[in-house]
């Protein structure tokens, strides 16, 4: 009997579903993510069917490092290349319905140190259901990436994120809207110690977040917000004492692009408790800001900076803050021809409250280290927003209390849409 009517309501919700689609399109307001959505797929460049088709190409870091490994001593150098291409597909029901699908994989080459050469992968599939006052999104995300995760070390280990997310967003009025939403994060590093780190040991993890945002747009060039998060963090590694809490409040500006301003500005204070018997609560203010201005016809300036606070992958059982600012900018000569120029500063600390270290570790402060890079880049446009260029620079690492200093000279070849 139960059954019976379980089926009989999944029936019922079905057909509601399928009239409601096949529908005529309300005339009341949408919500801006519904309306931003509706200008991807109209602004897709090609059509086949149903289906909106993005294309694009990848080529980034073609050339020559003269110190793939960042050490200090006995430098390795080598030639190498990134090379794969984005794809996104879009398909909406009767501009109520949109699917999305994206992927990109993408071929790491290195002429002599063949163990880095690698396959990656980053795999993307959500629905968005659109109301006229709110929206409903989910989906899951994959990747599978042998790469650099960390500034503390400069190996490439492959790991591989499954992730499971929803959201609700609800428009108020044309300018207040709140969302909420859930993301559960797998975290699995390959097996096998590098450099004597048991990676999968220490950091293969479950993360869970709740995350409860507001916006408030007040212009047509920027949409402020502010939210709340909850996380939760289990490791897979029973003896691993990173389990915790996370607790965070973030508020900022996101730019609507344009051609004056694009980019995001948030900041906030990120708590963490863990759960493990004689480790200290601790937190600290966090900022994530990417900024890009124009600031005359022939010049754009560009802003980034972070604070954070990550897993450490070289003293167990331990976080540790993460500092970076960085600031460039281009000029224009001709509309075919880009000039750039890029700094970027900063700093890794291990404070004594980050966390319990296990017995025998190194002191955490005698591990600080401080990072800067110089680089100048040349670019022609192709077509519209693509060019191709060359982008030269020197990369200096130093970690003062071991007397350790690294440094990398670089020039490499790209691709890019962003002219």
């Amino acid at each position: 009997m139960d059954k019976t009517r379980v089926k009989t309501k999944s029936g019922a919700a079905l057909v509601i579903l399928v009239l409601w689609i096949l529908g005529p399109n309300p005339l009341r307001s949408e919500t801006w993510l519904g309306q931003s959505l509706r200008n991807m797929c109209r602004t897709a460049p090609w059509r086949w069917g149903p289906f909106r088709l993005q294309f694009g190409l990848s080529l980034r870091d073609m050339g020559y490092d003269t110190n793939v490994y960042g050490t200090d001593e006995k430098a390795v150098g080598d030639y190498s290349f990134t090379l794969g291409p984005d794809v996104n597909v879009y398909l909406p029901i009767k501009n109520k319905i949109i699917f999305h699908f994206s992927e990109s994989p993408h071929y790491v080459y290195f002429l002599e140190t063949r163990a880095e050469r690698a396959w990656n992968n980053a795999l993307l599939g959500e629905a968005y259901i659109l109301f006229p006052n709110f929206v409903v999104n989910f989906g899951l995300d994959s990747a599978n990436l042998k790469q650099r995760i960390s500034l503390e070390t400069e190996i490439r280990p492959r790991v591989r994120t499954e992730n499971i997310f929803g959201s609700l967003l609800y428009q108020f009025s044309p300018k207040t809207s709140v969302s909420l939403a859930l993301r559960r994060n797998q975290v699995t590093f390959d097996n096998g110690p590098f450099e004597g780190f048991d990676y999968k040991a220490m950091l293969d993890r479950t993360e869970n977040f709740i995350t409860l945002k507001s916006y408030y747009q007040r212009s047509l060039n920027g949409r402020y917000f502010f939210d709340i998060e909850y996380g939760s963090i289990d490791c897979e590694n029973p003896q691993n004492n990173n389990d915790a809490d996370s607790y965070a409040v973030h508020g900022g500006l996101e730019y609507i692009p344009s051609v004056k301003a694009n980019g995001k500005i948030s900041l906030g204070y990120l708590w963490i408790r863990p759960r493990a018997p004689g480790q200290k609560n601790f937190g600290g203010l966090v900022g994530d800001a990417q900024v890009s201005f124009r600031l005359t016809r022939m010049v754009r300036a560009r802003m980034s900076f972070r604070r954070d606070m990550p897993y450490s992958m070289v003293m167990a059982d331990s976080r540790y803050f993460f500092y970076f600012f960085g600031t460039g900018i281009s000029a224009y000569p001709i509309r075919s021809l880009r000039l750039d120029y890029d700094f970027n500063l900063g700093k890794i600390s291990y404070p004594d409250s980050l966390g319990r270290q296990s017995a025998g570790a190194p002191d955490p402060a005698d591990y600080s280290l401080d990072f800067q890079t110089h680089s100048v880049g040349l670019f022609i446009r192709l077509k519209r927003n693509m060019g191709i260029g060359l982008t030269a620079g020197r990369w200096i690492r130093n970690a003062p209390l071991l007397g350790q200093k690294s440094d990398r000279n670089f020039i490499f070849g790209s691709l890019t849409t962003d002219f």
